[in-house]
């Protein structure tokens, strides 16, 4: 097939690499894994959902607390900080191609728990 191109010069049409393409496909959601009595310092870990798509879609992560994305946090590991304290942390797994991007959020969530007190983080002898 022949047109103008952005010149106004006769070539060939070269069509977009997301001709023909399919659309990244949430086949099973990942899932959100935490040790257990996870608190500061652990490290929660996404396992990966599985993706069907035309190209094979490239997977990014985005972690959230409360809803709120966390930002720097892209890959399928966090590690608990002291803001996440008190706050719920969840995980959404992105899958990207030339066609687009579609996202899909592991059914779990993690409750961090809450700090108490000043010496929490401190051993006993902090301060004496």
């Amino acid at each position: 097939m022949f047109g103008l191109n952005a010149f106004g010069k006769v070539g060939a049409i070269v069509r977009m690499a997301f001709s023909g393409g399919v659309l990244p496909s949430n086949l099973t959601p990942p899932a959100l894994t935490a040790p257990d009595g996870s608190d500061v310092g652990d490290t929660l870990v996404v396992t990966p959902g599985t993706w069907d798509g035309n190209p094979t879609p490239v997977i990014h992560y985005r972690w959230y607390a409360d809803g709120v994305p966390l930002i720097g946090e892209l890959g399928p590991t966090h590690v608990i900080t002291v803001q996440d304290a008190g706050h719920t942390i969840t995980v959404e797994e992105r899958a990207t191609n030339t066609v687009g991007t579609v996202a899909a959020q592991a059914p779990e969530s993690f409750d961090v728990p809450a700090l108490s007190g000043f010496s929490a983080g401190f051993s006993s002898g902090f301060g004496g």
